[in-house]
């Protein structure tokens, strides 16, 4: 069922609306000079997005876009066709979940004599009895080019068992055996059948009209489940294609094709029943589409589905419609990541769920909003929220900083959380912030971080250095450095360098080694010194000259944590050389005592500082060196391998404050790539 948006709608005012959820401080997941990478695969918390994938073949080209995905539903004979891009495809993302596609209540009326080998397979073990016929023995037909098979639990028994009971048998043992899939896929889960079978199907096979055919049938259903389970055991999903909540403590979860086909307040009835259902763990897909028009651009149609979703815990998948689910679509949507609900659903208007309203839930890193009324909206969303900066529908998507909203009839937006300070990164207080991506595009807005009780201009630190998921801080003041521990007391407070040293300290913090702390590595920025601490302030290793005791220069500081393989193995600390010298960054093992690698990084000596950061700018779970220095009227970033190569280079214009700069790296949108995050020093 599509739902039609009259043009020329009328406009109305909404009250405003009350925060319910305290306001959060937004969590960040790198620092400067040390990389906590967000890894592809790892499990997603929301959105969560599916893939009803259902060609034939996987083709080489497709690999790495389905890899991408949370879920995959794909036909079972791709197991066939495609059985190495299977297998590549859980190789590059092994945290996704693959499904295998079946229709339990049909078969392709030339399963027999066509290409498919798994229809060849299922067909030839159905009995002309198992067909669904009515009382003159004729076949029903449901999908074009299909016949209907009997699933009901009074159909004939052939060599001692059901259809429904072979069915199961041949899902258990030609393809969940496989080892290739993590469940099935059952379309179809249908709770009654009376509407495509009539009233004439004979579902016993005794020449006369059946009664109670949606019961026998609902039952035959049923069984399918169960039997899968038992052959199968727990550890494979089951999900059904339904409309309704009849199953929901057989299966694993339920697909709601053509979203919102029985209008958006039963569909979303259906969707939250189907969640608290039985069996763990609980996967619900929401599928809209384009309604077989096939405009990938259908941003709204988009939204309003994802925005539905995210009310609740479901998977979501957007694609062309229920003629061709073929598609590899992605969107700007996809790559947030939300983190985890604060709550559950609220109507602006407190209606009772799931009523026609404007309603939002809150989540760590955002929020999601869905108008699901038939006119727009003005939204007052009680605080700020940064709307994402996308690169497809732009009006919508702009990055722009709201506190009020106008939403469309059917439409919803995902906004992120606006923050004023960083944790996990060293900032100093009061400086000027922007993110940028690998390229140099804009990530998000810039804004002054500040962290009241601390001086204008100190240095801080805030994270977790010990390893127990609470955080400790640094602040630097000058010369002198302060550790303090979660409940605010000093761990260590002093000097690193002799008195007579009175330039500013430069900072990084990272995991070297293999320990499970963090080590602290202070270098002078000014002079040419470094010494490392362990996370309490631990003399570790001190009166460090890693280029000699003549050097004066200044050395920033980064480090790359600790790796699995090559020269990273045990981490390595990334130094910076500027001031009057040609800049050049400089590779070194984990306690400074030997270069791995160094390279010049322009060919003119450098006037200022050359600042020094690490992080995976592309999402390729390897880690880029990034320094910044000035050059004239503007800011140069460049970004290296840890090889030297070249990868990407921009300017940042001097709207940008003038004087010093630092660099750093952090995953500020969410999307599993850190960007890039320019730092005045005035």
């Amino acid at each position: 069922m599509r739902v039609r948006v009259k043009k020329g709608i009328r406009h109305r005012k909404i009250k405003r609306y009350h925060l319910v959820s305290a306001a959060l401080v937004l969590v960040l997941v790198a620092y400067v000079g040390v990389l906590f990478p967000r890894s592809s695969s790892a499990l997603r918390i929301s959105p969560r997005r599916a893939n009803y994938f259902l060609g034939w073949e996987i083709p080489a080209s497709k690999v790495q876009e389905l890899a991408k995905w949370d879920l995959l539903i794909l036909d079972m004979e791709t197991q066939i066709n495609s059985l190495g891009n299977l297998r590549k495809i859980k190789e590059i993302n092994p945290e996704i979940v693959m499904l295998a596609y079946i229709t339990p209540q049909e078969i392709k009326a030339d399963a027999a004599t066509g290409y498919s080998i798994m229809r060849r397979k299922l067909v030839s073990g159905i009995s002309q009895n198992w067909y669904l016929t009515d009382t003159s023995n004729n076949k029903k037909t449901f999908w074009p080019g299909t016949w209907m098979l009997n699933v009901a639990d009074n159909a004939p028994q052939v060599n001692g068992i059901r259809f429904n009971q072979y069915l199961a048998q041949f899902v258990n043992k030609e393809i969940l055996s496989t080892g290739v899939w993590d469940g099935v896929f059952y379309d179809n889960a249908w709770a009654d059948v009376r509407w495509v079978a009539g009233d004439n199907a004979d579902l016993n096979k005794d020449g006369l009209p059946d009664t109670d055919i949606d019961l026998h049938w609902r039952e035959g259903m049923r069984s399918i489940y169960l039997e899968t389970r038992r052959l199968a055991g727990a550890k494979f999903i089951i999900m059904g294609n339904a409309t309704s909540d009849v199953y929901k403590n057989d299966l694993n979860g339920i697909m709601l094709e053509s979203f919102p086909s029985m209008g958006w307040k039963e569909t979303m009835r259906v969707y939250a029943a189907n969640q608290q259902g039985a069996v763990l763990p609980r996967f619900m897909v929401i599928n809209a589409n384009t309604g077989n028009k096939g405009n990938s651009q259908s941003f709204q149609k988009f939204r309003f589905g994802l925005a539905s979703t995210l009310l609740l815990d479901g998977h979501y998948s957007f694609d062309f419609g229920d003629t061709s689910h073929n598609e590899t679509w992605w969107y700007d949507e996809y790559d947030v990541e939300l983190g985890q609900p604060l709550g559950g659903p609220l109507s602006l208007n407190n209606k009772p769920k799931f009523e026609e309203d404007v309603w939002r839930r809150e989540y760590e890193n955002g929020i999601a909003v869905v108008n699901a009324t038939g006119i727009s909206q003005d939204i007052d969303l009680g605080g700020e929220y940064e709307k994402i900066t996308g690169l497809q529908d732009k009006n919508i998507n702009s990055g722009a900083i709201v506190s009020q909203l106008n939403l469309s009839a059917k439409d919803g937006v995902v906004m992120l959380r606006t923050f004023q300070t960083l944790k996990n990164i060293v900032f100093g207080n009061g400086n000027f912030v922007r993110f940028f991506d690998i390229k140099g595009n804009r990530s998000r807005n810039g804004l002054f971080i500040y962290e009241e009780g601390s001086l204008g201009g100190a240095t801080i630190y805030r994270g977790d250095l010990d390893g127990d998921e609470t955080q400790e801080k640094i602040i630097i003041n000058g010369q002198k450095v302060q550790i303090f521990n979660s409940l605010g007391q000093v761990w260590f407070e002093g000097f690193p360098f002799a008195g007579s040293y009175k330039g500013e300290l430069n900072i990084a913090i990272g995991k070297l080694a293999g320990q499970k702390t963090k080590s602290i590595i202070i270098s002078q920025n000014k002079g040419g010194q470094a010494v490392i601490y362990n996370y309490h302030g631990g003399v570790v290793r001190e009166n460090i000259f890693p280029l000699g005791k003549s050097f004066k220069s200044g050395l920033s500081v980064a480090v790359a944590e600790d790796a699995a393989v090559g020269a990273e193995k045990n981490g390595q600390i990334v130094m910076g050389v500027g001031n009057g010298n040609r800049p050049e960054v400089i590779i070194y093992n984990n306690n400074l005592s030997k270069i791995n690698k160094r390279f010049f990084v322009d060919a003119y000596r450098l006037k200022g500082e050359l600042s020094v950061a690490v992080g995976d700018l592309n999402g390729d779970k390897l880690k880029e060196i990034i320094i910044a220095f000035d050059a004239g009227a503007n800011k140069q970033v460049k970004i290296y391998n840890l090889a030297g190569k070249l990868l990407s280079q921009f300017k940042v214009s001097t709207s940008f404050a003038t004087g010093p700069v630092n660099v750093g790296a952090v995953d500020v949108d969410f999307d599993g790539k850190d960007e890039v995050v320019l730092m005045n020093r005035q």
